[in-house]
Order: C-alpha cells, then sequence, then structure tokens
C-alpha cells in the first residue's frame, strides 16, 4: 500500500473543527498574497525606471522594451505560490508603471508653477495605463486557456544513474509541463511552441492593445497629450527608421513586441517566438536604414571663426552694441557651437544636384533672465536675435561666411506684434536688410480680437509675408481649459495665454535670398511636433524641408528641449526631410533626414548653426500610410482585447426548476 504524501495544508474539515486553524491558515494566505503584490508593484515601478530612461537626454533605447517585459512579467502568474493577477490588480500594477515613468519623465512641468501641475498632469497620463494593464490581464489570461486544455508533458530530465521507475514516475507527475519552472536538480527548461491563441493574445494583442492605449492618451482630452509616446525614446536606436513605414505608432508597437519577446524568454525559451519578436524588429529597423531614400550629406567644417567677442563687439560692432544697452539689454557674446570657442560654421557636402540645396542660419538669440518673467523684457529678447542677425551680415559682408538662402528665428523671438508695433517691425526690417535674405520670425499677432503664435516670413524688400498660425496649441499653456475650475486649485492659471489655433497646412514660401526660387519650407512650432497631423499636413502641402522654432526658455535646464530634440528627429527619418530646430535658449539643432544632429547649441548660450541641406519632394510610405497603419493596428487591439474579455466571462448558472 503506498505511503500517502503529507499534506502541507488542513483540509477544509480539519481546519473548520481546530480552534483558530483556520484563522491562521488565511492569514497566512492574505499574509502571502500582499508580500507578492508588493513585489509586482515594486517590479512595476522599476519597468517605469526603464521606459523612462530611453527617453532623451539618457536614450538607453533598449532600456524601453526591457521596462515593457518586466511589466509583462508582474502581470503574469508566477506558478502555484502567486496565481495571475485579477484585472483590479493588473490595472494597479500598470498604473504604478506608468505614473513612475511621467513622473521622472515631465518634472519640466513644474519647473517654475510648482510640483502640482507636474503631479497632476503624471497622475492623468497614468489613468490611461489602467486600461493597458486590465486588458493585458485578459489578454495573457487568454492566451493561456488553450494551453490549459492540453495534455500535460514533462520537462523533467532524471540525473544521470536514476531508475528506470524513478524516469517513468516523472512523465507522469501531475503539474509537470513544460510551461512550468522547473526548480529540481536535474529539470531544464526545454523548448516548446506556443499555440495559436497564444501569438494571438500575447505576441499580436499586447502590442497593439498598447498602441490603442496610446492614441487614446495621445488625442484626448483637449487634444491629448502625444509628448509621452514609447516611440520618441527609439531615436538612438536600430527601430528609428521603421518611421519611414508606419511613423511613431509602428516604432511603438515594435518596442513592445520585442517586450513580449523578452517576456517569453524568461518564462520559457521558444526560439521562434524570439526571432518574431526580438529578432525581426531590430533586422527590419536596420534593413530599411540601408534603403537609399535620398542621398545622406556628410558633415565638413569648413572654417573656425576668431573669439564671439570680436564678433559681437568689435570694429563696425560697436554701434550696434550701443543700440543694445539702450534698448536696455547687455551686449552677449555669441557662444560657440561646438566644442571650441567663438562660432564654428559648417557646410555639407551633398550628392545631390546642386539646384537640390539650400543654405540655412540659425539665430539662438538667448533670454536675459530665466524664468516665466522673461516675457516682461520682450524687446530685450528681440533685441538679442536681432544683434545677433546683423554679426551674421556683418561675416556674411566680410566674406568671412557664406551667404544663406534664409535665415530662421526662434518662437516667440518678437513677443511684440510687429504689425501694429512700429518700433518692433523696424528692427526686424533692420535685421532682414543688413542680412540680405529673408528671416522666419516667430511672433505673436492680433487678428481681430484673437492672439495667435505665428511664424511669418519677413523679406528684407517686400516685409512680412506669408505666416504659419500654430495649430495645435498647448492646453494651460497657451490656452487655458475651464479656467474658472483649475483656478481653485492654482494660480498659475491666470497666466495661461488666450490664444486661438490657426486652420493653414503649415507651409510657408520662402524666396530664396541668392537664387530667388521659392522654397515651400514645413513649419511645427514648438508643441506641434509631437503631433503627427502637423508635418503631414506640411508635406502634403509640398514642404521641401522642415523648421521648428521653439521657446523653451520657460522650463529652464530641464529634459524638455532635449525631448523635444527626439521629436524632431524622428519627423526627419519619418518624412525623409531636413529639419531645422530654431530655440530661444536652446537647444537650437541641424538634423539631417536620416535623424543625425550634425550640429547644435547649448541651453541659454547665444549661437548661430550655418548649414547646407537637402531639399526633397519625394514622399516616404509613411506619409501615405502611417495614419491608416496607426488605426489598424489600434483596432486590431481594441477588438482582440474586448475578445480576451469577452472569452473570460464565467457562464451563468441556469437554476433548475
Amino acid at each position: 500500500m503506498p505511503t500517502p504524501r503529507p499534506r502541507s495544508t488542513p483540509r477544509w474539515d480539519e481546519a473548520a473543527h481546530t480552534p483558530g486553524l483556520y484563522d491562521t491558515t488565511r492569514r497566512a494566505d492574505y499574509g502571502k498574497r500582499f508580500l507578492y503584490t508588493v513585489i509586482r508593484l515594486s517590479l512595476a515601478a522599476f519597468a517605469g525606471l526603464c521606459v523612462y530612461a530611453s527617453y532623451e537626454p539618457n536614450g538607453l533605447w533598449l532600456a524601453a522594451p526591457l521596462g515593457i517585459a518586466l511589466l509583462i512579467i508582474a502581470l503574469q502568474p508566477w506558478g502555484d505560490k502567486s496565481p495571475a493577477p485579477g484585472a483590479w490588480l493588473g490595472a494597479l500594477i500598470a498604473f504604478t508603471q506608468g505614473l513612475i515613468t511621467y513622473l521622472f519623465y515631465l518634472p519640466w512641468i513644474g519647473e517654475y508653477v510648482g510640483s502640482l501641475p507636474w503631479i497632476a498632469l503624471s497622475i492623468v497620463e497614468a489613468l490611461y495605463s489602467l486600461a493597458f494593464g486590465a486588458g493585458t490581464v485578459f489578454l495573457l489570461r487568454a492566451g493561456r486557456a488553450a494551453r490549459k486544455r492540453e495534455p500535460r508533458v514533462s520537462s523533467a530530465r532524471p540525473q544521470k544513474g536514476s531508475s528506470k521507475a524513478a524516469r517513468e514516475g516523472s512523465t507522469s507527475k501531475k503539474g509537470s509541463s513544460s510551461e512550468d519552472r522547473l526548480s529540481g536538480r536535474g529539470r531544464v527548461r526545454v523548448h516548446r511552441s506556443i499555440t495559436a491563441n497564444e501569438f494571438l493574445f500575447t505576441v499580436i494583442g499586447i502590442p497593439t492593445w498598447y498602441l490603442a492605449v496610446e492614441y487614446a492618451r495621445s488625442h484626448w482630452p483637449f487634444g491629448g497629450f502625444a509628448w509621452t509616446r514609447l516611440a520618441w525614446g527609439q531615436v538612438s536606436g536600430p527601430l528609428l527608421s521603421l518611421a519611414r513605414i508606419g511613423g511613431p505608432a509602428l516604432i511603438t508597437v515594435a518596442t513592445v513586441t520585442m517586450g513580449v519577446g523578452i517576456a517569453i524568454i524568461f518564462r520559457r525559451i521558444w526560439i521562434p517566438g524570439l526571432v518574431i519578436t526580438l529578432v525581426i524588429p531590430i533586422v527590419a529597423g536596420l534593413a530599411w536604414s540601408q534603403v537609399d531614400a535620398g542621398p545622406n550629406p556628410s558633415t565638413e567644417r569648413i572654417d573656425s571663426f576668431a573669439k564671439s567677442n570680436d564678433v559681437a563687439g568689435s570694429d563696425n560692432g560697436t554701434e550696434n552694441g550701443a543700440e543694445a544697452h539702450e534698448s536696455g539689454t547687455q551686449a552677449q557674446s555669441i557662444q560657440m557651437v561646438s566644442k571650441e570657442s567663438g562660432i564654428t560654421y559648417y557646410r555639407a557636402s551633398d550628392s545631390s544636384s546642386p539646384e537640390n540645396l539650400v543654405t540655412v542660419a540659425v539665430v539662438q538669440g538667448n533670454v536675459p533672465r530665466l524664468g516665466l518673467d522673461f516675457n516682461d523684457q520682450q524687446r530685450a529678447v528681440l533685441a538679442n536675435h536681432r544683434d545677433a542677425t546683423l554679426a551674421l551680415a556683418r561675416r556674411i559682408e566680410n566674406h568671412k561666411s557664406p551667404k544663406p538662402d534664409f535665415v530662421v528665428w526662434p518662437e516667440n523671438s518678437s513677443d511684440v506684434d510687429p504689425f501694429i508695433d512700429p518700433l518692433a517691425r523696424d528692427e526686424i526690417q533692420q535685421a532682414a536688410e543688413a542680412v540680405g535674405v529673408p528671416i522666419l520670425v516667430g511672433t505673436l499677432t492680433h487678428p481681430g480680437d484673437q492672439e495667435r503664435n505665428t511664424v511669418v516670413v519677413w523679406d528684407p524688400e517686400t516685409g512680412p509675408g506669408e505666416r504659419h498660425d500654430k495649430v495645435y496649441l498647448q492646453p494651460f499653456g497657451e490656452y487655458m481649459p475651464w479656467r474658472d475650475f483649475f483656478r481653485h486649485f492654482s494660480s498659475y492659471v491666470d497666466m495661461a495665454g488666450n490664444f486661438s489655433p490657426g486652420d493653414d497646412n503649415g507651409v510657408v514660401h520662402v524666396r530664396s535670398g541668392k537664387t530667388n526660387a521659392l522654397i515651400p519650407v514645413g513649419v511645427g512650432t514648438c508643441y506641434e511636433v509631437a503631433f503627427d497631423g502637423a508635418f503631414q499636413h506640411a508635406v502634403e502641402g509640398g514642404a521641401q524641408i522642415f523648421t521648428v522654432p521653439t521657446n523653451n526658455a520657460t522650463f529652464g535646464f530641464t529634459d524638455m528641449s532635449y525631448q523635444q530634440l527626439a521629436m524632431s528627429r524622428l519627423r526627419s527619418v519619418e518624412y525623409d526631410r531636413a529639419t531645422v530646430v530654431a530655440a530661444t535658449s536652446g537647444v537650437s539643432a541641424i538634423i539631417r533626414p536620416d535623424g543625425r544632429v550634425s550640429e547644435r547649441t547649448q541651453i541659454f548660450t547665444e549661437g548661430i548653426l550655418h548649414a547646407q541641406l537637402p531639399l526633397r519632394s519625394t514622399r516616404t510610405i509613411a506619409s501615405y500610410s502611417a495614419t491608416i497603419i496607426e488605426w489598424t493596428l489600434c483596432g486590431l487591439g481594441v477588438v482582440v482585447a474586448l475578445g480576451a474579455a469577452i472569452s473570460q466571462r464565467k457562464p451563468q448558472r441556469v437554476k433548475s426548476k
């Protein structure tokens, strides 16, 4: 007669008739559940840190799929010790991951307005993760459903020298499947394929469901907050080239798919899954980066100028320096844009024909003081950009710098409306006439009773011309939704603007200062670079080069400028266009069509960038189909997640009469 196996836990009848035993067992179970819940939440918090590490200026692109993998592992069952979490716990786990990510990613929100807006926005963004966590629990559960119905096959490997009976007994031991973790000696994991259910709900369902949640976060409410998209953290990795096919949405799906692959490897080694979820996205990104979408210009230094003091204050610059002092500002030396002192100018060599090249100069005039109150010195900011442009004009006149086709000033470089203020108009006109080419000026305009954030083409001969009014406005900054309601929580709501959105396609035509040819320039002002529609409409309107005028002075020395630069890099790759970033206080940059940054300025310095860039009229696959691809993937994610949730519904019991 076989010896009965000892029971680790008492039976229900023993617990019921033994005083205190039932309560002790129940408390032990609750303690174990609580412990594993804390472990899962801690793992989710670390996953949030990993995702944050992928964003610029950290740039650890591989940390994002690792963070997603840790989140999925936290949502999986951990054997008999800790079964799969329910939907509510799964939602809490994902919320924890999202909250940690956004708390570390968005502190610049509260740089000068306090921590309340920063924490509030982080919580609101993390609320969307509740849906992802609950949905992923259903997806993982649905993926395991078919596996549970299959006969269990042992993955045990007896030790050498073990008896035949022991080997035979190991094959029939209950609960020993190839999916289970094997911890005994001689027991190893084995290769095993997955079912169609697991592939559908896990490999396809989780990445597309993540994208669907991200889409909702990026579009609602108040136009959404697309700043937190997962794709922005992949600009330094091999997945960046996928933007030419499906934009940021495809990069997000590829990143989450890699995370799923890492989670699968952790649970069990499955070679086909490794290839599908890890190798294919990386290989596809690397392969597509080699597709000839146009010539890649190389950058070479042509001259390094003398000390910036010579640029701003010597010889014929004395008079202009005096004017700067009269306007209430101090003459600031133009800082270098390379690691050497002085201004370093660059010229790009390109294999395309000369008529397809354009020379662009970027002026970063800097602001006289940090913080929100810099707008109180509006004329000083304008004077800074005027003086820097006059310094550039002297270099051109002395044949020390090639003449550009046009010059780009940042957003808010003239916070005084030049259409109603004659002094501001004269200063801009003076700079345009001195340099002899059109200037894209970021300013404020007041058509009728509205206020617009405008970039206007200022021609040295004809004055103001075509303009782009910012379409995608920043809520709680450029306008204040529900102002009366939010005033109860912070007095800073009255500092928010009252801007009205424009309705143009973002394209302005700039007359070349060298050839008189009209150059179609796509403008995405600051916050607009995060939204797909900004440059999509510009490309459809014929834009051959992009510019991103921006004003980041309010956010100090935080990561905000570098995060925005990453978005501009992705847009360059997505549409195969060179991008010129002009910032009042940095970071200004020159971005090639392949996403490389050839040069950039430092934060809160005065500097000039000078580059020769290609004009492109060809269109990428993403410019035609990125929106369709995103909608299709989002729809697939919603359908699969709903199917998983419905399949988990318990059938109702029918009472017999």
